[in-house]
């Protein structure tokens, strides 16, 4: 299967095209383009493609991993106002090793629960599932 790209008359012009280009290209398996378009979407701006670009960059989807470069593109997002983003920072501070466990992770994981976001709630599971306590163990449970 030929790799999707964009003739120059018809390049992507805005960052959601370019988005959907970028997808195209990693279900056709042409990753290097694929990071490349998720890279140019999200330096745009958009706050869907900075998530993207960070999970490729953090799971090494398209290239070695790099996780602090995902950590960085991560907390823009954030900063954009993205739950998810912060989700993600969350889980990633469970680790208590890029990221520390701390006020701000806690303060991420409250606005998932709040909020009810899936990947939140799992992240937030995880912590309380790392505590000896029983009552954190329920609660553990409970989240997930």
């Amino acid at each position: 299967m030929l790799a999707p790209s964009a003739p120059p008359s018809s390049r992507p012009q805005s960052a959601a095209e370019i988005l959907r280009l970028a997808r195209e290209c990693l279900d056709a398996g042409t990753a290097a383009r694929a990071s490349s378009l998720y890279r140019e979407a999200a330096e745009s701006g958009l706050v869907e493609a900075q998530i993207e670009f960070a999970r490729l960059l953090l799971f090494g989807i398209t290239t070695t991993p790099e996780p602090l470069q995902a950590i960085q593109w991560l907390l823009r997002a954030e900063s954009a106002g993205s739950v998810e983003a912060g989700c993600l920072l969350a889980q990633i501070a469970a680790g208590n090793t890029l990221l520390p466990l701390d006020a701000d992770a806690d303060a991420r994981l409250l606005r998932a629960v709040e909020q009810r976001v899936p990947i939140g709630l799992r992240a937030a599971a995880l912590v309380f599932a790392r505590k000896p306590e029983a009552a954190a163990q329920k609660l553990a449970t409970q989240l997930l």
